[in-house]
């Protein structure tokens, strides 16, 4: 802010001007002998606003000048507003403060004359500002208190004394407080009104002088002035007073009018009404109102409603005043004679008339205001609390009923005489009106079978009830319901047979069973719901019917039923495999034969023990059955049932052998140096096909094959060698073939010629740069033949050395062309070099060659840098320059890389950044300020236009400034509203479903779209680069020691996202590789969204293609609870690759459940 310098004529001026106050102002006050003196500002400073919104706010205090409105020729809009502080003195005893006025001598300023200048003063009741101390948070205004002055153009040159500003009753107020003090906010134009006035860039103020100048006598100043507190004194009457007899007002000082008229004190008044009574001494006087009223109140007094019976111990007293009685207080009433009792108006109340039932003599008094009481109102109330009884008989007391119209019979009980009314009611809730009591009542039932309770209501003249009650069932519906004979079976061997009933839905009342069979005579039986007929010993058909009686006697529909009584066990024969008397399996042949004239057999039993039984099934003549483990004699019983349920039963046995001979002497595929003798327990036998008897020695050197039979067809069979010469030994060896690192397997066993090998795995984990463990070969240079893990070959006469065989490692190189056309990826193996592709095209630019790294520092040879692992090269591009040459082509300028500085206005330092022309910045660094919130980056020092990452770039040397907000102090003052977070979009994503996923996640810094502004929604992701969006969206605490994986090396750009979430039990990769460039699938996204979020796997999944086997089940159905997963038409699709709008929108919902 420039300095100002005032005049010593102005400051001459201001002495003048203060003197004349002096003596020609307030001759009240100097009558009273209080001189007023001017009070300067015990504290003043300047509070800056700078921007169009006042975005940034601070003092610019001890400048010896004091400025006023707005100045814009510092490059930026700024507010000048000036706070004053005054120590106020004490208020005289005996005196109050009679005018406080504000005076401000301008000594200078600069206004425009295109527009007018208002001055606004207001008061503020926050005096815990200090000058000079970098004051932030200005005292805020009290509401209402600002008074505006408008000032003539040529102000600063005259510069006047602004006089006054009365703030007499903010003063008054301040004064009477413990610490009295005085604070003012001086403000003038604001920027937002210097702009629509078109003088954005000029300066419109006015100047004052500083306290710390000429010991502060020549700044703004008070003047207060005092008047004499007179105390006047009335008595005989009070302010509000109210009287039922004549008063006497009486005063100590002055004159009087009452209600106008001139009063001399100690007047009687003795008229009825309202009446003002002023005192007046000087300049100051009091006031009083007062009434006289010697009337009576009078109203209506009504009790119990009217009624003079009553059953409960408080009646209802309701006051109606007369018209024109509006000043009833109180009300005084009396039970039977005892004291009146007192108690404020109110129009109505309950009053209490004590417990003992007979005749209440209430009395009733009304009071008004003045104490008037009116005179006596008397009411007599009966109390009777006791209820009346009798009871109700439906039908004469019939239990059933089949019609709905009954008769209702009443008794009232002895002594009771005084019921009045009755009312009914079908549920005791609903009733009908109140009609007149009779001692009979026709009354009709509800509709539906059942039993139904009339309940009635008796209701004596006191309003007493009592309810009685009496019930019947009404029954207009036979009884139905299902019979079941013989449980439904045609046939039966028993003369005793069973009938089952179950009574229809609501069929409660059976009361009988009436029934015959044959045609014999009917008979009848209590109710139940199973019971047997005996229908005779005499096998043949047997008709039965039955009927069902309800306790109304309604009789349902006969039920009828044909059963064929058959008392005679069917006969038969069962045969083991055809008759054989060995069996060598488990699993035999049942051969069924039925009995002459037997054909009614339906279903049989089958046992081992003729005490444990099969299952009942259909009968069959052949059929399978296994018979009991264990060699031995076996016995199958069977048992023939026929329709009638007559068991006749059957049996055979078999010998069961299912153990092969025991041969001893030899064993299979052995190879003896001596002769044998070869011995066997049973059957017979034949060595190379010829006979053989047990206890024979083998002598002679050979190959033989040895064949054991036993009767039920058992046999063993054991090849052996006898060779008397001692065999060589071999040997199988495993060589790394160029490893870089682990332990070739060790085979410590030797081999005979002809032995089998098994191959053995990778288990000491050989590895070698650049290539993949492919198995074993015979050749070292992979053209023998080729073994894996547990494959077989058989030795031939040499040892043997298998060596490792390696697969060339390929990667894959990707072209990320900076905005030019797409250029293909390629896979090199190992230690190869890439190919050149075709450079790109970008409009307006020209390519300058594929860097190593998106900070275009070190290009790449293609001749010689070799691939080593996956990689992604960049591409550099030079803006062209858009003159043109005499040839007609372009000049090309290659700018150099760009700096981009960080001026964080107090925050801490940043590093500054080196960028390549025409750059986006994907994102930039957030200072941190104590006692600030981080608002954003700005193009320029007033912080109007903020930094867009989604469109500005980087083409020239930049600063950039941080804007901050005050974090709100502790006082309760309005706070700043706090700057949200920029939207980020994407080009490509317009319409896309998950576009507003997208953008919030975007906008919270958790993902990043790629440098032409688009974010490829429908593009799979890759799972290092799921580990790098998790990593910005979690903090993961390790739980394990870091294993590293072979496919993610330190200088791998993921490797810190990817180890964080090994170490925090995520992710465990497959034999020792992470996989970083495969697509991840929806399955894995599952598994790691739930271990990520700490969520509990488990619950139910209805995808069709995720059944309860899948890996992945648990882990789906925990998202798919927590409606984080949603599928698509009924499927999840595990196994496809998560695009990256999938990705989003399941963090994005994630993020918003947890």
């Amino acid at each position: 802010m420039r300095k100002r310098v005032v005049s010593t004529a102005s400051l001459l001026v201001l002495f003048v001007c203060m003197a004349f106050f002096l003596i020609f102002i307030h001759p009240s006050a100097a009558s009273a002998n209080i001189v007023p003196t001017p009070i300067y500002a015990a504290e003043d400073t300047t509070m800056i606003y700078e921007g169009i919104n006042a975005g940034m706010i601070y003092e610019d205090g001890h400048l010896g000048y004091l400025d006023v409105g707005y100045q814009g020729t510092f490059g930026g809009p700024l507010e000048v507003q000036v706070l004053l502080k005054f120590s106020l003195p004490p208020t005289p005893n005996g005196y109050e403060v009679e005018t406080a006025n504000l005076y401000i001598p301008v000594t200078g300023g600069n206004f425009q004359a295109t527009t007018n200048f208002s001055l606004k003063v207001s008061t503020s009741t926050d005096h815990s500002w200090a000058q000079d101390s970098n004051l932030m948070s200005p005292p805020v205004p009290t509401s209402g208190s600002t008074q505006s002055r408008l000032l003539a153009n040529n102000v600063p040159l005259l510069k006047p004394t602004l006089a006054p500003f009365n703030f007499t009753s903010y003063i008054s107020a301040e004064s009477a407080k413990a610490d009295p003090r005085a604070t003012f906010i001086l403000s003038g134009m604001t920027a937002q009104e210097a702009d629509q006035a078109g003088i954005a860039y000029s300066d419109h103020f006015i100047q004052m002088t500083e306290n710390h100048v000429h010991d502060g006598s020549l700044g703004p100043y008070l003047i207060i002035t005092y008047s004499e507190i007179v105390n006047i004194e009335i008595t005989g009457v009070v302010d509000g007073g109210l009287y039922n007899t004549n008063v006497t007002p009486q005063f100590n000082v002055g004159t009087a009018t009452l209600n106008g008229s001139q009063l001399t004190s100690g007047t009687q008044v003795s008229a009825e009404g309202s009446y003002t009574l002023t005192v007046t001494e000087g300049s100051q006087s009091k006031t009083i109102q007062f009434r006289i009223d010697k009337t009576p109140p009078t109203g209506t007094v009504i009790v119990n409603q009217g009624n003079q019976y009553t059953n409960n111990t408080a009646v209802s007293v309701s006051i109606t005043p007369f018209v024109g009685v509006n000043d009833i207080t109180h009300i005084q009433y009396s039970v039977n004679g005892n004291p009146f009792t007192q108690m404020p108006y109110v129009p109505s109340f309950m009053l209490a008339i004590g417990a003992a039932n007979g005749d209440k003599i209430l009395s009733f008094k009304l009071v008004d205001g003045a104490g008037n009481e009116s005179p006596e109102y008397q009411r007599v109330i009966t109390l009777d609390s006791v209820p009346p009884t009798g009871s109700v008989v439906i039908n004469n007391g019939n239990a059933y009923t089949t019609n709905r119209d009954v008769t209702l019979n009443l008794s009232l009980d002895s002594g009771v005489t005084d019921v009045v009314g009755v009312q009914f009611s079908t549920n005791n809730s609903v009733w009908t009106s109140v009609e007149a009591f009779s001692s009979t009542k026709s009354y009709t039932l509800p509709t539906g079978d059942g039993n139904k309770t009339v309940y009635v209501r008796l209701i004596d003249r006191a309003g007493n009830i009592t309810v009685i009650q009496d019930s019947i069932i009404l029954d207009t519906t036979a009884p139905t319901g299902t019979v079941v004979v013989n449980d439904g079976r045609a046939y039966t061997n028993n003369s005793n047979v069973y009938v089952d009933i179950t009574p229809a839905a609501g069929v409660t009342d059976i009361v009988n069973i009436r029934y015959t069979h044959n045609g014999l005579p009917p008979t009848t039986l209590a109710y139940t719901n199973s019971f047997t007929i005996n229908v005779g010993n005499t096998d043949g058909e047997k008709a039965i019917t039955i009927e069902l009686i309800d306790g109304a006697g309604n009789v349902s529909p006969v039920y009828n039923a044909t059963v064929t009584l058959d008392k005679v066990a069917p006969t038969g024969s069962i045969t083991i495999n055809g008759g054989a008397a060995y069996t060598a399996s488990l699993q035999v042949t049942l051969g069924l034969t039925l009995g002459a004239g037997v054909d009614d057999v339906e279903l049989i039993q089958l046992s081992n023990d003729n005490v444990t039984w099969s299952t009942e099934e259909t009968y069959n003549a052949s059929m399978s059955y296994t018979l009991p483990a264990g060699d031995g004699s076996k016995s199958v019983y069977v048992r023939l049932i026929d329709r009638a349920g007559n068991v006749g039963s059957a049996q055979d046995s078999i010998t069961l052998d299912t153990t092969a001979p025991v041969v001893s002497g030899v064993e299979e595929g052995e190879s003896y140096d001596s002769s044998q003798t070869i011995t066997f327990n049973e059957g017979t036998a034949t060595l190379n096909g010829s006979a053989f008897v047990s206890g024979t020695s083998v002598d002679a050197d050979g190959s033989y094959v040895l064949i054991v039979t036993d009767s039920a067809g058992n046999s063993i069979t054991i090849t052996f060698t006898i060779n008397k010469i001692a065999p060589t030994k071999y040997t199988v060896t495993y060589d790394g073939n160029g490893a870089t690192g682990g332990q070739e397997p060790v085979d410590i066993q030797t081999y005979g010629n002809g032995d089998t090998v098994t191959v053995s795995d990778n288990s000491g984990n050989l590895v070698r740069t650049g290539f993949t463990f492919d198995g074993w070969n015979t050749k070292a240079d992979g053209s023998g033949i080729n073994y894996v893990l547990n494959n077989k070959f058989n030795i031939n006469a040499s040892d043997i050395t298998l060596y490792a065989l390696w697969k060339v490692s390929s990667y894959t190189v990707s072209f990320e062309s900076n905005g030019g056309n797409v250029v293909a990826t390629q896979n090199i193996s190992y230690n190869a070099t890439a190919t050149e592709p075709t450079a790109p095209t970008k409009q307006g630019y020209t390519f300058s060659g594929w860097f190593k790294e998106a900070a275009l520092i070190n290009q790449w040879n293609f001749t010689k840098d070799a691939i080593t692992a996956n990689i992604t090269l960049y591409a550099k591009w030079i803006k062209n320059n858009s003159s043109e040459n005499n040839g007609g082509g372009t000049i090309q300028t290659p700018p150099q890389d760009l700096i981009v500085f960080f001026e964080t206005n107090g925050g801490k330092l940043l590093v500054h950044l080196s960028v390549a022309y025409d750059t986006r910045l994907a994102e930039l660094p957030v200072p941190a300020k104590e006692g600030y919130t981080f608002g954003g980056w700005y193009h320029d020092l007033a912080l109007t236009k903020q930094w867009e990452l989604t469109k500005d770039r980087v083409t020239k040397d930049t600063t950039l400034y941080a804007k901050w907000v005050e974090n709100p102090a502790p006082v309760p003052t309005p706070e700043e509203p706090q700057s949200e977070l920029p939207v980020v979009t994407f080009d490509d994503i317009s319409g896309h479903w998950a576009k507003e996923m997208i953008e919030e996640l975007a906008s919270q810094g958790m993902i990043t779209g790629y440098p032409d502004g688009s974010f490829h929604p429908n593009e799979s992701i890759k799972r290092q680069h799921m580990a790098l969006l998790l990593m910005r969206a979690f903090e993961f605490e390790p739980v394990r020691e870091a294993v590293s994986f072979s496919d993610v090396t330190p200088s791998h750009p993921n490797y810190e996202a990817i180890m964080s979430m090994q170490q925090a039990g995520i992710v465990d990769g497959s034999n020792g590789n992470f996989n970083p460039n495969h697509l991840l699938t929806r399955a894995e996204m599952a598994k790691i969204l739930t271990l990520a979020l700490k969520i509990e796997p488990g619950g139910t999944v209805a995808f069709q293609d995720v059944p309860t086997t899948h890996w992945s089940y648990d882990y789906i159905a925990a998202l798919t609870e927590l409606k984080i997963v949603l599928g698509d038409n009924g499927k999840f699709k595990p196994d496809e690759p998560v695009t990256r709008a999938q990705f989003v929108a399941m963090m994005y919902r994630a993020l918003n459940v947890l």
